[in-house]
């Protein structure tokens, strides 16, 4: 649960309201549980859009891998990205 809501606070506004948000659409996520995510819970759990997330440089933009149509963000990638911004 740390990690989960530091990852949550790296990327959240100050305003209380705005993080209780987050942390319950990262506790609906279980991130715990999950192998990766989607592009578009990878951008809510960060606050990105999916424009931004596109635009980002190849070498920047998380590795994603493709399952039956769809990308999917494995978990340590999210981790990453998130370490990368932080610093």
């Amino acid at each position: 649960m740390r990690k989960l809501h530091a990852l949550v606070s790296a990327f959240c506004c100050p305003m209380a309201s705005h993080i209780k948000m987050e942390l319950a659409v990262a506790k609906s996520l279980d991130l715990q549980n999950r192998l990766a995510v989607s592009v578009s819970e990878f951008c809510r759990l960060t606050g990105s859009s999916k424009s931004y997330f596109y635009s980002l440089p190849d070498n920047e933009r998380p590795k994603m891998v493709k399952r039956g149509g769809r990308f999917f963000i494995p978990i340590g990638e999210v981790h990453r990205f998130v370490g990368e911004v932080a610093a």
